[in-house]
């Protein structure tokens, strides 16, 4: 699988590929603790309080990931 984004929010490369309900979200990875964070991080449009808020995702995320990210 490969895939690029322009995206100019970083959560549009995250929400789809890792929430319960994300429509890219092909290997079924699902965490309800994940999603509330997703979710607040959305609310609100300052920006260092969604970095705080994507800082606090669960450890496991990429650990249980189908699909680990690999950076180029």
């Amino acid at each position: 699988m490969a895939i690029w984004s322009g995206r100019p929010d970083p959560d549009g490369n995250i929400s789809p590929w890792i929430t319960c309900d994300g429509y890219l979200n092909w290997g079924h990875y699902c965490n309800a603790d994940l999603d509330k964070i997703l979710m607040q991080a959305w609310q609100t449009t300052d920006a260092s309080e969604r970095a705080k808020l994507y800082s606090r995702r669960p450890p496991s995320t990429c650990g249980h990931a189908d699909y680990p990210p690999l950076l180029l």
